[in-house]
């Protein structure tokens, strides 16, 4: 259900309840965020604001509600979490295993599995594979999704890295092959 004028003025009326800070929320202020979320999820936008709550001792702007509502959509772990899923995954598993959460798989494949199992340094690794999932993360938020970010392959056999552009050895190795011998 998406949010309605009624709706923005009750959440924007609450929150100010909740912030002895908050500014004054004037018609001009409901009118603005009922239009910024006019295509958002009603109770999405409320959890969010809750989550808000129990995070933050300010009020919050309107972006900050849409971005943990993205995030929430999204589904992905926070990053603590998706760097234990992939270290686990990639140092326990056989190669190429999926974590079972799509963004820390295209994290994966953006560092390289052998990469990630043959480190040697773990501080370096940890900051990597942070640095990595959360420029992931980001692109899936302001994108809307994984797929419309590029992080999900079209097909199971497409790598993530060829998608965004970076090169993948393998796959022009046999992108080479197949051209030659004209078939797969």
């Amino acid at each position: 259900v998406r949010m309605t004028r009624a709706e923005v003025s009750t959440l924007l009326g609450f929150l100010a309840s909740l912030y002895p800070s908050a500014p004054a929320i004037t018609p001009g202020t409901v009118e603005a965020w009922a239009l910024v979320l006019a295509n958002d999820d009603t109770a999405s936008i409320q959890r969010a604001a809750a989550r808000h709550y129990r995070s933050s001792r300010w009020f919050p702007c309107v972006a900050e509600l849409v971005g943990l509502a993205s995030e929430e959509s999204l589904g992905a772990p926070d990053a603590e979490t998706a760097m234990g899923l992939i270290l686990k995954t990639v140092q326990g598993l056989p190669p190429h295993t999926s974590t079972g959460d799509a963004l820390c798989d295209a994290t994966i494949e953006m560092l390289g599995w052998y990469s990630i199992a043959d480190s040697e340094n773990p501080d370096a690794l940890r900051a990597r594979i942070l640095k990595t999932y959360e420029t992931c993360r980001r692109r899936a938020i302001e994108a809307g999704s994984l797929e419309a970010a590029g992080l999900l392959p079209a097909s199971p056999c497409e790598p993530v890295t060829r998608r965004l552009g970076q090169p993948h050895h393998a796959g022009a190795l046999l992108e080479g092959i197949i051209s030659r011998n004209g078939k797969a």
